[in-house]
């Protein structure tokens, strides 16, 4: 099967997917530039190792793991404050509520779109803000955000989020340590 051949909320969803994991990605290489930040002494041996990660690094990286991602960006940012501009902070911003949305989302094979609806009318309020998203006259609340990757201006918009984080942003931070980006992608 072909992704043409897909229906219309079959292609949605491996977008959806698709975009999902885009944010682990980031979320990843966040951590290796946490831990490496963190701790410079590894740098050497990171970059001299790139198929192998040195075992102090991966012992200090793999306790990362039990984190959400809000509590790996909150670190992140407080780690490159110096280093990240408003527009980086917003874009960061907008890389975890696209995770908080997907990860929630209300998914159905039986319609072309998928449903977000924020916890309370304060997460959707920051939600919208983040996104630069306005409510339309005729919304009602609870807000449900429609999530459809069929639509190419979405898919573009998204795309760009991820793309301005997961390679410009962190390529940015890796060579600020001096790590050669592609170690931590």
């Amino acid at each position: 099967m072909f992704f043409e051949d897909l229906s219309k909320p079959a292609k949605n969803m491996m977008w959806a997917g698709y975009m999902f994991m885009n944010t682990t990605w980031i979320q990843n290489q966040m951590v290796y530039l946490i831990v490496l930040n963190k701790n410079k002494k590894l740098i050497d041996a990171f970059i001299k190792t790139p198929k192998t990660l040195p075992a102090e690094f991966s012992k200090i990286r793999n306790n990362y793991w039990k984190k959400m991602f809000g509590e790996i960006k909150s670190e992140f940012l407080k780690e490159f404050k110096e280093l990240l501009s408003d527009e980086d902070i917003n874009l960061i911003e907008k890389i975890h509520k696209l995770r908080n949305m997907l990860a929630h989302a209300q998914v159905s094979m039986g319609r072309d779109y998928m449903f977000y609806c924020p916890p309370d009318d304060k997460a959707a309020g920051d939600f919208m803000r983040v996104m630069d998203i306005t409510p339309s006259e005729n919304s009602v609340k609870p807000y449900m955000i429609i999530i459809d990757y069929n639509n190419e201006d979405i898919l573009q918009r998204t795309s760009h989020y991820i793309e301005k984080v997961g390679v410009e942003i962190m390529s940015r931070l890796a060579n600020h340590l001096n790590i050669p980006h592609y170690q931590i992608r």
